[in-house]
C-alpha cells in the first residue's frame, strides 16, 4: 500500500482498492523511514489489516520546501583527478562567512561517509552547497545516521558542538541556537523559541548569572548590539542564530541594563 503524505496538514492517506484511510496528526517532520514506521504503527493500533510499504508526497510539497530545487552539497578534494561526492541536502545552517553549523543529507552511505569525513576533519576543507563554498568549523560535530531501506539510502545529520546545549567548550567565542520543527509547541514562532534558549546558552559559557526572565530584553539588546546574528538556513532547520560570547561586552551590557531597570533580580523573603 502507498501512504500519501500531506505535510502542510499533517495527514497521511493510505490508498486501498475500495477506499482510503486518512490518518490525522501525523509527525510529517520525521525522516521518511521513521514516518513510514509511524504510519504503520497507527494502522496497527486502529486494527487496520494493511501495511504501507511506500510513501508519496502531495504534489507541490517538495516545491514549497525547496522552491529553487533540492540543494546539493559536494566535497572538494582540490584535485581534478580525485572523485567528488555529491549528496542531496535535507537541511542546513551556515553563517555569513560560510561556516557550516548544521547539515542534513540523504544518499548512499559511501557518499555520505565521504562528506562526513570532510566535515569531521577539523581542517579548513571546502565544500560546495548549491555552488557556494562552505567551511566546516574546527570543532567536533555530533552525527546521527538512519537507514532508509525502502529507498536504498541513508539520512545523516551533522551538527557542530557549539550549537548543542551543554557542548560548549572553553575557548569557543561563538555559540549557536538552532530551531527545528520538533522543537516548537503549537503556535510558537521559531525566533521566539530561539529567544527563550538564549539565557541558558549564555549561562553555559559566561561566568555571569543570566536569568530566564531576562530572555526577551537580552535578545532585543543582543541584536541591536550585533552580538546576535541570523544564520542562513534551509529545509528542516527553521531558524538559526549565532551568539558572540565576549565576556567583557556581556558583563557591561548586563550592568547597564540593571542600572536602567530593564532587567532586575527578584528578592525572595
Amino acid at each position: 500500500m502507498i501512504a500519501v503524505i500531506d505535510q502542510a496538514r499533517h495527514l497521511a492517506t493510505v490508498k486501498i482498492p475500495d477506499r482510503e484511510i486518512v490518518l490525522h496528526d501525523v509527525p510529517t517532520s520525521e525522516s521518511p523511514y521513521s514516518l513510514l514506521q509511524q504510519v504503520n504503527a497507527t494502522l496497527a493500533q486502529s486494527c487496520q489489516p494493511f501495511v504501507a510499504w511506500r510513501l508519496e508526497w502531495v504534489s507541490g510539497e517538495l516545491d514549497r520546501l525547496w522552491p529553487d530545487g533540492v540543494p546539493q552539497i559536494r566535497n572538494d578534494h582540490g584535485s581534478a583527478s580525485e572523485t567528488h561526492f555529491v549528496s542531496s541536502v535535507t537541511g542546513y545552517a551556515h553563517d555569513e562567512a560560510g561556516n557550516l553549523i548544521y547539515l542534513g543529507m540523504v544518499g548512499h552511505k559511501t557518499v555520505l561517509e565521504s562528506i562526513r569525513t570532510t566535515v569531521q576533519a577539523r581542517q579548513c576543507k571546502k565544500l560546495f552547497l548549491q555552488g557556494r563554498p562552505v567551511y566546516p568549523l574546527p570543532t567536533h560535530y555530533c552525527q546521527t545516521w538512519q537507514h532508509l531501506p525502502d529507498y536504498g539510502a541513508y539520512h545523516a545529520t551533522l551538527i557542530a558542538d557549539p550549537a548543542l546545549p551543554g557542548k560548549w567548550q572553553a575557548g569557543d567565542d561563538v555559540a549557536y541556537i538552532l530551531v527545528f520543527e520538533g522543537d516548537l509547541t503549537d503556535g510558537e514562532n521559531p525566533e521566539e523559541h530561539a529567544c527563550q534558549k538564549l539565557p541558558s546558552r549564555l549561562s553555559e559559557s559566561l561566568p555571569i548569572p543570566v536569568l530566564q526572565e531576562w530572555a526577551e530584553t537580552l535578545w532585543e539588546t543582543g541584536i541591536e548590539q550585533e552580538l546576535i546574528a541570523e544564520l542562513t538556513i534551509g529545509g528542516e532547520s527553521l531558524a538559526g542564530f549565532s551568539v558572540q560570547l565576549t565576556e567583557e561586552i556581556w558583563a557591561e551590557l548586563l550592568s547597564r541594563l540593571l542600572k536602567e531597570g530593564k532587567i532586575g533580580v527578584s528578592l525572595i523573603e
